[in-house]
């Protein structure tokens, strides 16, 4: 029997081993079961060769949860176009991983951090067949990614909240974020982006606009910081409380499916699902942080700061090809 790389490392029983060794017929008819999923022989996925695939692990037989792990990066939160670049090939190479559990495997349900219980309710309703979803005016690339994943395939859509559950300081930055980018694209409508003069003629003005979107963020995350000092609270609703949420409603029937989700949950994740005694595999694609870095009280301190206004300056191009960046007075 071939050894399995060196990346890939199985976590897993005997039973499972005894499936590898079976003859390549049944394995064959085994995978191509999409009305009864065959879990074990999930674990196929590392020998599979997918080139967007980096690291496949398995806890537990029949895995019930396959996490693929994603980048939430936004193009707003990208510096330059091979930035966003990266974004976009990270975030589609957990779509082609998805897309293979789904033509190769048999799986059919999927979990999408950011879509709620209204938009699955609609997705799996059958007037909703045969239409496509679309991100409209969004900027948003992981929902761009999402719904042409959506789009492909007929998945059965496991919601993700029945309501939204965020901390303070994250509701706090994206009030923010959208107030800023509010601002640059009332700038951007008004011409001031046109070009070099006109920026410059518009300088003072922009300033002003942008100064008053971001006003009152400083003190307001002051507050939280003073009422959740070591953010325990923050993180557990944003983190805990959400991912207790996932394993719930990804748990309601009985074959497996995917969590696709941002690889900051991967810590408590795995702690509710082996403390739950859930069985789950990890789909890790390329690009993503690879083994996931085990965080202590700082680390996670750090990181539920970073869930604020995530602008602190921004990149703007110009209609005649100059590049400016604006510091925002944002802490």
């Amino acid at each position: 029997m071939k050894t399995l790389p060196n990346k890939v490392r199985l976590a897993y029983g005997s039973s499972l081993l005894a499936l590898l060794l079976v003859g390549p017929s049944l394995l064959a008819e085994e995978t191509k079961a999409p009305e009864n999923v065959p879990s074990k022989a999930l674990a196929l996925l590392a020998k599979d060769g997918l080139e967007v695939l980096q690291h496949v692990e398995i806890h537990g037989d029949n895995p019930k949860i396959i996490y693929v792990p994603i980048t939430h990066d936004n193009p707003e939160h990208a510096n330059s176009p091979d930035a966003r670049e990266k974004i976009e090939e990270a975030l589609k190479r957990g779509q082609i991983i998805s897309e293979h559990l789904y033509s190769d495997y048999g799986v059919r349900k999927i979990l999408l951090e950011g879509i709620a219980k209204s938009l699955s309710d609609k997705y799996n309703s059958p007037k909703y067949k045969g239409k496509k979803l679309s991100v409209g005016e969004s900027k948003s690339l992981t929902f761009k990614t999402w719904y042409d994943l959506l789009n492909k395939n007929e998945w059965k859509l496991v919601p993700a909240y029945e309501k939204n559950i965020f901390g303070p300081l994250t509701i706090l930055g994206g009030e923010y974020t959208a107030r800023i980018y509010g601002a640059l694209n009332k700038a951007r409508s008004n011409g001031w982006f046109r070009s070099s003069k006109a920026f410059t003629t518009n300088q003072d003005e922009f300033n002003a606009l942008v100064a008053k979107a971001c006003d009152g963020y400083n003190a307001k995350r002051q507050e939280i910081l003073e009422s959740d000092p070591g953010l325990k609270k923050e993180y557990d609703i944003t983190v805990v409380q959400r991912n207790k949420v996932f394993i719930d409603n990804i748990l309601e029937t009985e074959e497996p499916g995917i969590i696709m989700c941002g690889g900051g949950h991967i810590q408590d994740l795995t702690k509710q699902l082996k403390e739950r005694g859930v069985s789950y595999m990890i789909a890790v694609p390329e690009g993503i942080e690879w083994p996931p870095v085990a965080k202590d009280d700082e680390k996670i301190y750090m990181d539920m700061l970073a869930l604020g206004c995530q602008l602190k300056k921004c990149g703007l191009q110009l209609g005649d090809g100059v590049s400016v960046e604006v510091k925002l007075p944002i802490e």
